[in-house]
C-alpha cells in the first residue's frame, strides 16, 4: 500500500517522438504527378492501369510448350518502362491493341 502514494506524487510524462524529428520531406519528381480527373479506379478502389501499345514480341520456349510474349507500354508508367506480359492474356483483355 505504500507504493500508491509514492505513484501519485511522481509525474508522468509522455512525449511523441514525431515531434522531436521535425517534418518529412518529400522527393517525388514533379514529371510524376497524375492529374486527378485520368485516374480511374475499380469498385474496391484499386488503380486502374491502361496499357497505350504493344512495343515488341517474343517467344518463350521452355521445355514442352512455347509461350508468346509481347512487351507493353503502359500509361501511367515513368518514362519508356514496359512490360512483358502473356499474349493471350493481352487479346484477351485488350484486343484493341492487335487490331492490325
Amino acid at each position: 500500500m505504500e507504493y500508491l502514494p509514492k505513484m501519485k506524487a511522481s509525474k508522468i510524462v509522455f512525449s511523441d517522438s514525431s515531434q522531436q524529428r521535425g517534418p518529412t520531406k518529400c522527393l517525388a519528381e514533379p514529371d510524376a504527378a497524375i492529374p486527378l480527373q485520368e485516374i480511374s479506379v475499380d469498385p474496391k478502389l484499386n488503380f486502374v492501369e491502361e496499357p497505350v501499345a504493344v512495343v515488341d514480341r517474343k517467344i518463350r520456349k521452355l521445355r514442352n510448350k512455347e509461350i508468346c510474349l509481347v512487351k507493353v507500354q503502359w500509361k501511367f508508367h515513368k518514362g519508356q518502362e514496359c512490360t512483358w506480359e502473356a499474349e493471350l492474356e493481352m487479346r484477351e483483355r485488350y484486343p484493341h491493341l492487335f487490331i492490325e
